[in-house]
């Protein structure tokens, strides 16, 4: 199976981004930080993305490919739960996996009321709900997650994540 990839809509750009030393991200622009943060994601580097999306975050941005980006980079970094069917490789923190660095049930209780509002306000992409899905696996909302994911179906029925993550949720609520 294919390693998941973010669909993500290029943004238009005046000027090409400086890629010369580490950006300064306080004193960068809003949207400056979301730029940055979804190239990061589009080029593999998560941990830098992250860096960025999350000063967008904190400053309140309503953008929602920033806000898709920055769940899309807590999901890569830290679950665990899925990382088998999407191919990627969770990342280790001191030694200790990251999903339990990270694994308390208000984060991902956070991160999937973000994804859900991300699948309201860009209800036609399938990758929301994908992602949404995965952070209601995480706090056990199997339940919930098959119906992320089935709507995600009905956007692209081809799609082989979604398929295999809503089998792996209807085989949890079986349980």
């Amino acid at each position: 199976m294919k390693r998941m990839r973010l669909r993500m809509r290029p943004r238009s750009r005046s000027k090409p981004r400086d890629r010369k030393g580490p950006p300064v991200l306080r004193e960068m622009s809003l949207e400056a930080c979301e730029d940055l943060g979804e190239d990061l994601l589009r080029e593999g580097q998560v941990e830098a993305a992250l860096y960025c999306l999350r000063e967008a975050m904190e400053r309140g941005t309503r953008d929602p490919r920033a806000r898709k980006a920055y769940v899309h980079a807590m999901v890569m970094l830290f679950s665990e739960v899925e990382a088998d069917i999407l191919g990627i490789e969770t990342k280790k923190l001191r030694g200790e996996p990251a999903g339990e660095v990270l694994d308390t049930r208000e984060t991902w209780e956070s991160l999937a009321m973000l994804s859900s509002d991300n699948a309201r306000e860009w209800p036609e992409d399938p990758d929301n709900y994908l992602l949404h899905g995965l952070c209601l696996v995480q706090v056990g909302r199997h339940a919930e997650a098959i119906e992320a994911y089935r709507r995600g179906l009905a956007l692209d029925p081809s799609d082989e994540h979604l398929k295999a993550l809503l089998q792996r949720a209807q085989e949890a609520v079986r349980r």
